[in-house]
């Protein structure tokens, strides 16, 4: 719920570093630049699936992530929720979201800025070019003491 005129917004401290900054009805969060999963990335970038795959459980095209150490598709937590099944049973915490390109991962709980983590670039830079025909722009590390907010779409 939104902070009443009279209340102020307070972030909330993560473990391994970081805040989050979060807004319910904007969707407002910071992505952390490490995460302790990030081994379980694997390459393979010539067989991905495109991102407008249908989830490999129940089909559904919609909200649809790819787990970054099988590359399987499966539906997104709001609508039959398979990622976060998958993520579990085979123990795949890293998924990259085909709405919006988002990192999250499930053990941590966190998203992961894809742009500028080494691991996650290439796959980030691939399903950008497949999903909007252009290379992604390059982007460069925060500075010291500099934080990066990015926007995640959540449904209403």
């Amino acid at each position: 719920m939104a902070a009443s005129s009279g209340e102020q917004h307070q972030p909330k401290e993560q473990e391994g570093g970081g805040v989050q900054e979060h807004e319910d009805e904007a969707g407002w969060v910071e992505a952390h630049t490490d995460c302790a999963h990030l081994n379980k990335v694997t390459s393979g970038l010539e067989n991905l699936a495109r991102f407008d795959a249908p989830c490999s459980k129940c089909e559904d095209p919609k909200e649809n992530w790819l787990c970054l150490t099988c590359h399987e598709v499966d539906c997104g937590r709001f609508v039959n929720g398979h990622m976060l099944a998958h993520s579990a049973e085979a123990d795949h915490p890293l998924a990259i979201g085909f709405r919006d390109l988002s990192v999250w991962c499930f053990a941590c709980e966190h998203y992961l800025d894809a742009q500028v983590i080494p691991q996650l670039r290439p796959v980030f830079d691939a399903l950008h070019l497949m999903k909007f025909g252009v290379p992604a722009p390059p982007r460069a590390e925060p500075k010291s003491g500099e934080r990066r907010v990015i926007v995640v779409q959540t449904p209403a």
